[in-house]
């Protein structure tokens, strides 16, 4: 898997561009599946308020 390191203005972009389909939450880890126009099916995984990862689907 590819690691990029980006801007909060980039996520912010990515995340107002997408739809979300699906929300887990399980107490200190949220996942949302979402639906991006460019980058397809994705889930992003937020473990604690410092980090957010996105995943290709």
């Amino acid at each position: 898997m590819k690691t990029e390191v980006i801007s909060l203005k980039t996520m912010c972009a990515i995340l107002e561009a997408a739809t979300i389909t699906n929300t887990i939450d399980q107490g200190l880890l949220l996942s949302h599946t979402i639906q991006h126009p460019t980058l397809g099916l994705c889930q992003t995984i937020q473990a604690d308020s410092a980090c957010l990862l996105i995943s290709r689907l």
